[in-house]
């Protein structure tokens, strides 16, 4: 153990293992750190005794934490993070079971998961277009809006080979995303006689997310850049479409088959990132969702009465629009529509007279003269909707013709599912004529 060292380096492993064991009995955070239950005590041996109380075997540790602890194991962390993840893993799990299961004697035949170390919050915040060759391997910390994720698939950890002669059966593990089947048996020395157990193998969670850059970080003229992010067990679920969120993981490159039924690869490689960790993000928000809080947990058993209270009322309509935007004066009937698109309408079924579905969303267009508060009402608008983005139009003195008039170039502001849309113009009726006639037209302002 003493001799093990990462490959082409001269970092020991053992080195490593027993600096992370020590950041975790002695760290003290320096800020008023709402984790630690007891002020003065290590932070992270509280997190060992909650994560002990749950029973949740995964540890978030905060990278700067590392950082400010040894300055030499957080480089080894960020250049080196397949290898050193490991060996945190190992150290967080040899202290864990020290603490709650005594000396290495006494639990030796006890079965304790093992625990998993989730770094977060790394110094530098890499931006998804800057990504290249030289972060391959990397732990990098990107930032972006999920617009995809797949289904759950299991992926083999440790499979089960039988010898259909003998019955020997043998183990494979999952290395590096490839398990390696048995070529001769041991025991009754038969050649390619193995085949799969399905019932003794191990199947874990995987899923695959497609993060796109934030609409602020994308050049003008520049289209979105997206980035694969494949997760595993607890971090399956764990955002969905809409979220704005920050990723750790490990930036890797895959090499791509000419043919499937061929071993010859390409030259040009795919890339993904492997998360580490995700870390939710709502800036500028009226509703901040904290990453130990569940979903049900957003609104207290307090607020909920109040609601039902509010709910009560026979004037409720007239509050509610009198809570939108309400620095803003009059502009009710605005108001009373933007209501209503926040809230939604109902799906309709027409299946059997042959129309099919239709979506229940409501979909606004609010036209009016420039300085009329249009901009900031929808800001509130974004501010109170989770999953809404607003984007908005560099103001350029550019004019466009269309069909012999001339307006000013454009902004929008777009709410996925549902959206709404703003619309300023010196001609409002000669553009509005123009917008009917374009077919398929699903968002277009002008300015």
């Amino acid at each position: 153990m003493n001799s093990e060292v990462i490959w082409g380096t001269n970092i020991n492993a053992k080195d490593v293992e027993e600096k992370f064991v020590a950041f975790l009995k002695t760290y003290q955070s320096n800020d008023l750190d709402t984790e630690s239950d007891n002020i003065g005590q290590p932070l992270y041996l509280t997190k060992l005794h909650r994560l002990h109380t749950y029973e949740q075997y995964y540890l978030d540790v905060d990278a700067d934490h590392i950082y400010q602890f040894d300055k030499q194991l957080y480089q080894q962390l960020v250049f080196f993070p397949s290898d050193v993840i490991l060996y945190f893993d190992r150290g967080a799990s040899r202290l864990y079971k020290e603490i709650f299961y005594g000396n290495e004697g006494s639990y030796n035949n006890v079965h304790i998961p093992p625990i998993h170390v989730r770094t977060y919050h790394l110094r530098k915040v890499t931006r998804m277009r800057d990504l290249n060759p030289s972060d391959i391997n990397h732990l990098v910390s990107i930032k972006g809006i999920v617009i995809r994720c797949s289904e759950i698939q299991p992926e083999l950890k440790e499979a089960h080979f039988r010898c259909v002669n003998c019955g020997h059966v043998e183990m494979a593990i999952n290395e590096g995303g490839r398990i390696q089947e048995p070529q001769d048996c041991v025991k009754c020395k038969t050649k390619l006689c193995f085949e799969i157990v399905h019932n003794l193998c191990l199947f874990s969670d995987r899923q695959y997310i497609k993060l796109q850059e934030t609409p602020e970080s994308v050049p003008d003229g520049e289209t979105p850049q997206t980035v694969t992010l494949v997760v595993y067990e607890e971090l399956v679920d764990y955002v969905r479409p809409g979220d704005r969120v920050e990723v750790t993981g490990i930036f890797r490159a895959q090499p791509m088959r000419v043919t499937a039924n061929q071993r010859i690869l390409r030259s040009v490689f795919n890339t993904y990132l492997d998360v580490i960790s995700f870390n939710l993000t709502f800036k500028q928000r009226f509703m901040n969702a904290d990453e130990d809080i569940e979903q049900s947990e957003y609104f207290s058993e307090e607020t909920k009465n109040q609601i039902l209270e509010l709910a009560s009322q026979e004037n409720i309509y007239q509050l509610l629009v009198d809570s939108i935007a309400p620095s803003i004066w009059e502009n009710e009937d605005v108001k009373k529509g933007i209501l209503c698109q926040l809230f939604g309408g109902c799906k309709k079924e027409f299946s059997q007279a042959g129309r099919g579905r239709f979506r229940g969303e409501i979909n606004i267009l609010l036209v009016g003269d420039p300085s009329t508060a249009k901009s900031q009402m929808l800001q509130y608008v974004h501010k109170i909707a989770p999953r809404g983005i607003y984007t908005s139009g560099k103001v350029k003195r550019d004019l466009i013709n269309i069909k012999n008039y001339r307006v000013l170039q454009l902004s929008v502001l777009l709410l996925p599912f549902p959206k709404i849309l703003r619309l300023e113009s010196l001609f409002w009726s000669q553009v509005l004529s123009f917008i009917i006639m374009i077919k398929k037209c699903r968002c277009l302002s002008f300015e």
